[in-house]
């Protein structure tokens, strides 16, 4: 059986504040003068495409950042515990 968590880089927490957050800019939007205009669908595209990392719970953009620190080599210890 595969494991799933491996492809998941949001916790619970972390995925209900994106699906509080995307909705409520939606829901805000509806109710706003900006309907019709072009700053009303981008902001809309970005809801969604905050729900939807938030319902896959993996972040493209936080992968890469966090990905990069762990590809990072270890720092050694060349001076044999010894303090100075």
């Amino acid at each position: 059986m595969k494991n799933y968590a491996n492809f998941e880089n949001l916790n619970t927490t972390e995925r209900a504040a994106r699906f509080v957050v995307s909705f409520a800019v939606i829901v805000g939007t509806l109710y706003s003068p900006m309907v019709g205009s072009t700053l009303y669908a981008v902001i809309n595209l970005l809801a969604i495409g905050l729900a939807a990392t938030a319902i896959i719970g993996w972040d493209p953009a936080k992968a890469l950042t966090f990905g990069k620190k762990s590809e990072l080599p270890a720092k050694h210890n060349y001076h044999g515990n010894h303090h100075a």
